[in-house]
C-alpha cells in the first residue's frame, strides 16, 4: 500500500510543462498500462538529455509526468519562452495556480497507482477541493525521495493537484 505522508499547498507560478506525450484512455488504464514502457521508451532515446541540455530554461530538475484528459505527458518543467528541443515534443502550459502536493509513500509501483486518490482524499480536511478549470495533475520525481529507497524500499513521490477553496 501507499500512504500520504504530507500535504502542502503552494502557489505555483506560470511554467511549461516540456515533453514527450501519448494518448491514454484513463477508463482502461488498470488493465494494460502504456505509461511504464513510454517512461522507458523516453529515457532509451536520450529524450531528458535534450531537456537537460536546456540548462537556461529549467525551472525545476525533476522528471515529471503530467496527465490531462487524454494524454500523459513525460517531461521537466521550464520556464517560459522555452521552445520545444524537437518536432516531436510537446508543450502544456500551466497557469499560475494553487497546488497541493501530497508525498505520497510506498513501494515504487504502489505510490503511482495511489498518488491522485490519496492526495485528493485529503484535500477536504483542509477545505480545498479539485480545481476543475485546471484539467490537470502531475507526478514529479523528485530527488533523493523518489529516486533513493529507505530502508523498507519505499519511496516518496509529489503529486501535484490543483486546487480551490
Amino acid at each position: 500500500m501507499a500512504d500520504l505522508v504530507k500535504i502542502e499547498f503552494i502557489e505555483m507560478p506560470e511554467v511549461l510543462v516540456v515533453g514527450k506525450n501519448i494518448k491514454v484512455d484513463w477508463t482502461k488504464i488498470h488493465g494494460e498500462n502504456p505509461i511504464p514502457a513510454f517512461w522507458k521508451e523516453c529515457f532509451k532515446e536520450g529524450m531528458f538529455k535534450k531537456l537537460e541540455a536546456i540548462t537556461e530554461y529549467i525551472y525545476n530538475p525533476a522528471y515529471v509526468g503530467y496527465m490531462n484528459m487524454h494524454s500523459y505527458t513525460c517531461g521537466m518543467l521550464m520556464k517560459l519562452g522555452c521552445e520545444k528541443p524537437g518536432e516531436d515534443f510537446t508543450i502544456h502550459e500551466i497557469a499560475p495556480t494553487k497546488v497541493a502536493v501530497g508525498w505520497i509513500k510506498g513501494i515504487k509501483q504502489n505510490v503511482c497507482m495511489n498518488a491522485h486518490a490519496l492526495t485528493e482524499k485529503a484535500l477536504e480536511n483542509w477545505g480545498y477541493m479539485y480545481n476543475p478549470d485546471c484539467n490537470w495533475s502531475m507526478e514529479l520525481y523528485n530527488c533523493p525521495r523518489f529516486t533513493q529507497q529507505d530502508e523498507e524500499g519505499k519511496v516518496i513521490l509529489d503529486y501535484y493537484i490543483p486546487v480551490i477553496k
